[in-house]
């Protein structure tokens, strides 16, 4: 029978003693070249995601296992742990119970991960390059696997270029019930300081897009109608193509920005006029922006547009308005 093959292993220690860096990088034995050996390993642990157990000791609730095995068949010593950012090496017999990693051989421990707490706060940072000055709106969509729902998505409103005037928006509500959800195509009254300089009733037909230097702004649509402009209330068309949801109403006076969320919704119905149902001596534009002697706006700014009818006058010339207001994109 054939004897089995005979392994013999010579360990080679070096030395320096010059005092200098030096690096071996072959050697010969009997003037044979001999390859350097390799000293690898593997390093695995478990779980790759850290969770809390509450019934675990209060010193080590997240822990994960280490396995640490030597592939190269040298002696070697385990000389530095790291755990992302923190180092572990002091802790390496405590650990493993030894620093010394036989040929072949392996250790297995547990790492315990402490003073881990969720943050409080999550601070994201916008950046405007490449936007104009304005007010942007956006959704943060924040996901956990193992979180309930897995997944939330937080409306945003991003304002570059904000105010230092003083410019500010401190509500909205619609023309028809005013609640602060309103629909494409209503009339939107932003009340605020600082909105305008001066006040204008635009007259212009169609009406601008802005006057006194102040335009506004849903969901990063320009209001194409600008109805009424003052320092405490400017009142706005929703522009048609701002889309449903959370959203945001943006006012520029002048260069100065301020912005305020808004839900938009896909249409509201309403009944319109002031407390007799009245729109008293007021052409029908001025009526439709909310101007009446109740303070009540209508849905829109141009009934005709979704086929109101026009209702009867009464004894004073006002016009009555006892339709149902609704978005005209409805």
């Amino acid at each position: 029978m054939r004897a089995p093959p005979i392994r013999i292993s010579i360990r080679i220690r070096l030395q320096e003693t010059a005092g200098v860096p030096a690096l071996v990088t072959g050697f010969s034995i009997d003037g044979v070249a001999q390859p350097l050996a390799e000293f690898n390993f593997s390093l695995t642990a478990t779980p790759l995601e850290v969770r809390q157990n509450p019934a675990a000791d209060a010193s080590c609730q997240r822990a994960a296992r280490v396995h640490v095995a030597e592939t190269s068949g040298f002696e070697n010593s385990i000389s530095r742990l790291l755990a992302g950012s923190t180092d572990l090496t002091s802790q390496i017999a405590a650990i493993f119970g030894a620093t010394r990693l036989e040929a072949w051989g392996s250790l297995r421990g547990t790492i315990c991960f402490g003073g881990i707490a969720p943050p409080a706060t999550i601070t994201l940072t916008a950046d405007g390059a490449g936007y104009e000055p304005g007010v942007y709106n956006a959704t943060i969509v924040i996901e956990s696997m193992n979180a309930q729902p897995q997944q939330i998505a937080v409306p945003a409103m991003f304002v570059l270029g904000g105010s230092s005037s003083g410019t500010a928006i401190s509500g909205v509500t619609n023309g028809a019930n005013q609640q602060t959800v309103a629909s494409p195509g209503m009339v939107l009254a932003i009340f605020g300081s600082n909105l305008a300089n001066t006040t204008v009733v635009p007259a212009a037909n169609p009406m601008p897009y802005s006057a006194a230097g102040v335009s506004a702004t849903v969901n990063g649509v320009v209001a194409r109608v600008l109805l009424f402009v003052s320092p405490t209330l400017v009142k706005v068309q929703v522009p048609y193509t701002v889309g449903v949801g959370p959203g945001v109403v943006g006012i520029n006076n002048n260069g100065q920005i301020a912005g305020f969320p808004i839900e938009l919704a896909a249409g509201i119905a309403a009944i319109g006029g002031d407390a007799a149902g009245l729109c008293r001596n007021r052409k029908r534009e001025f009526c439709d922006a909310g101007h009446n002697s109740g303070g009540a706006a209508a849905s829109g700014a141009d009934r005709r547009r979704s086929g109101e009818p026009s209702g009867e006058r009464d004894g004073d010339g006002g016009r009555r308005r006892a339709a149902i207001g609704v978005a005209p994109s409805v």
